[in-house]
């Protein structure tokens, strides 16, 4: 009997659990409606969750209900000085339902966007330091190329008018524009107790991998616990899974994760194990 290392059955079924996309190898190509996600509009916190869906407008434009949206991702990831100074580096603004888009719905990763209907091309987002430090500030951030292209705009990026082109949908009503603008209120980086959160979701699996099934009770440090939405503050049962690192590295975004050569030998020694305690049953 062989493992099938590349198949993450577990992964689908809590992703089905929690109302997320499956995995590209499990659903078809497109997903056309999301979740509601969250408002970055004003100094409350508005969930769209239940008022109605994320859907496509009649060239594929991000609408909600009958709104008119624009998607982005918060959590830039990149530090302060990047987000004042070269902003055009860091996280795009969504006007479409763009093959970025589409390809977040199908990892499952969707959930990452919040929805602003802000026409200056700023936006409230959020810093991380090398340190670990992080912070909150008004961003220029840019459109998505993607997007653009869906556009009568033929020029630079940065020379989008995001104004003039949310104001020549005639008829259509943009949204609520507060004379203030803040953060949703969701934070980027993990709770205080997300110690306590990653282990209570090993010790449900077993500290085994709930993707190859490898058994790391002997080598506990070697498993973590991954969000399937990729919203790190999200720690709800249905959001947390356990995977060996090697298996977390493979998820999507997470190329940059690093895993030791000490650290991959050894789930993979482990993986060997396994394999032959189940050829010896088979």
């Amino acid at each position: 009997m062989k493992i099938d290392l590349g198949v993450l059955s577990p992964v689908d079924e809590a992703r089905r659990r929690m109302g997320a996309s499956l995995s590209k190898s499990a659903m078809p190509a497109h997903q056309p409606v999301a979740p509601g996600f969250t408002w970055a509009v004003d100094q409350t916190t508005v969930p769209l969750r239940g008022a109605g869906p994320i859907g496509k407008g009649p060239r594929g434009e991000v609408v909600v209900g009958e709104e008119y949206a624009i998607i982005y991702i918060q959590d830039t990831g990149h530090a302060r000085w990047l987000l004042e100074n070269t902003p055009e580096q860091s996280k795009k603004y969504h006007l479409f339902h763009c093959h970025t888009i589409e390809q977040m719905l199908d990892q499952g990763r969707f959930e990452r966007y919040v929805a602003s209907v802000r026409r200056d091309g700023f936006f409230p987002v959020h810093s991380r330091e090398d340190d670990g430090r992080t912070g909150e500030l008004d961003a220029q951030l840019s459109p998505c190329r993607n997007c653009l292209a869906k556009t009568a705009h033929r020029g630079d990026p940065q020379s989008f008018d995001l104004r003039a082109y949310l104001e020549q949908l005639v008829g259509q009503r943009i949204g609520p524009l507060p004379g203030t603008w803040a953060t949703d209120g969701r934070p980027s980086d993990y709770p205080p107790d997300w110690k306590v959160h990653s282990l209570k979701t090993r010790e449900r699996a077993g500290f085994r991998c709930q993707c190859c099934r490898v058994d790391l009770n002997d080598k506990r440090h070697l498993l973590d616990a991954h969000h399937l939405d990729g919203v790190k503050s999200n720690v709800a049962t249905s959001n947390l899974i356990a995977l060996c690192k090697i298996c977390h590295q493979e998820q999507p975004q997470h190329g940059r994760m690093r895993v030791k050569k000490e650290e991959r030998e050894a789930i993979i020694a482990k993986r060997r194990q396994l394999q032959r305690l189940l050829d010896e049953g088979s």
